[in-house]
């Protein structure tokens, strides 16, 4: 937590211009300059292990990757239990996999407007809005969803106008809800059908009913929007019931008490918010920073 108000009050906050997905198209270029290969749309099926040493991946479509170390930044649980085996791992590994919790979901609304957030006295472009400040008693509520007044706001435009049409505005409205929301948001086996969409439907016009709150009339400038559910997050990402900072953050489950970058199994390591330092884009950018110094200087040393 020092880190975190560290870094926003002292430091100091900063957005990119064009959003994050600059972010990622940046990473791409430094990727691409030192002699990588990024590979989307690739699903990777297993890790491959040899006498207990990471040596290569394999994908979907059959194809195998050696490499000197592999790294995954993807939901640990998948990454020791279904791309290396149950099997494979010891009783202690498997032991803690099974103990330690996953983070929070989320539900979000993203909204295209036609009207202009500062002539409603919005001149912040982000809000965070909780009805008390007693913190443990708000998010157990969230855990029963109870209601969705533990919400934030966030109007990206009022930074870069690039990113909506002239007189538009973006919004997005973001809540923490659990993945097992009404018997896993309606879904039948895995499948989304009319019983999802009502209750998508229904969660999303809830939370734009208590952003008016915030942004007065808010529902009658709407010209676009679309919801994402924790189901949604766990499709794109796969990460373990759509857990959206990876483990969550209790005492037990942060700091020391998160699961090292540093495997079991030689020459895999852990990168992202399933590992430490923890969740959110400052924590995981810093975890693998932190984990290319490691690999490197245990490449050097061995040269």
């Amino acid at each position: 937590m020092a880190g975190y108000l560290y870094g926003a009050h002292i430091e100091g906050q900063n957005y990119l211009k064009g959003g994050t997905q600059v972010l990622a198209n940046t990473l791409v270029k430094a990727l691409k300059r030192y002699g990588g290969e990024l590979q989307l749309n690739t699903k990777v099926t297993k890790i491959l292990i040899e006498n207990n040493t990471a040596t290569g991946v394999e994908t979907a479509k059959g194809n195998k990757i050696d490499a000197k170390y592999v790294v995954s930044n993807a939901d640990a649980r998948q990454t020791f239990l279904t791309l290396i085996g149950s099997e494979k791992l010891s009783s202690k590994l498997l032991n803690r996999l099974e103990q330690m919790k996953p983070s929070i979901s989320l539900f979000q609304v993203f909204l295209g407007v036609d009207m202009n957030p500062i002539e409603k006295g919005i001149i912040e472009h982000e809000i965070l809005c909780y009805p008390s400040y007693n913190l443990d008693y708000e998010y157990n509520s969230d855990l029963q969803v109870e209601s969705e007044e533990t919400f934030g706001v966030c109007i990206p435009t009022l930074l870069d106008s690039s990113l909506a049409p002239e007189n538009k505005h973006v919004i997005s409205l973001i809540c923490p809800i659990p993945h097992n929301y009404k018997e896993n948001w309606g879904t039948e086996n895995g499948e989304r059908g009319s019983s999802y969409e009502k209750l998508k439907n229904e969660t999303m016009n809830r939370l734009i009913k208590t952003a008016e709150r915030i942004i007065p009339e808010l529902s009658k400038h709407i010209v676009f929007s679309e919801a994402a559910t924790p189901i949604t997050l766990e499709r794109y990402t796969e990460n373990y019931k759509g857990a959206a900072y990876g483990w969550a953050s209790t005492i037990g489950q942060s700091g020391l008490g998160r699961m090292k970058s540093k495997t079991p199994v030689k020459n895999l390591y852990l990168a992202g918010h399933w590992t430490h330092p923890g969740g959110g884009t400052l924590t995981v950018s810093l975890s693998g920073r932190n984990l290319a110094k490691v690999i490197i200087g245990a490449h050097l040393g061995k040269a």
